[in-house]
């Protein structure tokens, strides 16, 4: 009895682990292509162009980067770090947050691309 309650517990701990973790990179992933989406939208609009999105981000982000053409954050997980990333169609300039919790940013569409930034 007692080798099955083992297995049982720990069944149920990397069970437990392994969602929380697949909800982190979910969560992640559509705050990316929220913004993705958006700063697609203003680019398209052209200079002058602006708009805010709301995002939430879990306690598992560790940093955030943009690239020319790219928006991503770093997440922890299980002692890795695992790159989530989003490829837009303008050149991004500006910040992205990495504290845990729901954030309001600011895409404004410029001359030489789009930028990006919390407010």
């Amino acid at each position: 009895m007692s080798i099955v309650l083992g297995i049982s517990i720990t069944f149920f701990y990397y069970t437990s682990l392994y969602s929380s973790e697949s909800i982190a990179v979910s969560q992640t992933r559509e705050s990316l292509e929220t913004l993705s989406k958006a700063i697609d939208y203003v680019y398209a609009l052209g200079p002058g162009a602006q708009t805010t999105v709301t995002i939430e981000l879990p306690k598992n982000v560790v940093d955030s980067y943009i690239n020319p053409k790219e928006i991503g954050f770093k997440i922890g997980l299980r002692g890795r770090v695992t790159d989530v990333y989003e490829i837009t169609k303008a050149s991004i300039a500006g910040s992205l947050p990495t504290t845990p919790g729901i954030h309001v940013i600011n895409i404004n569409s410029t001359g030489a691309g789009v930028v990006i930034g919390s407010s």
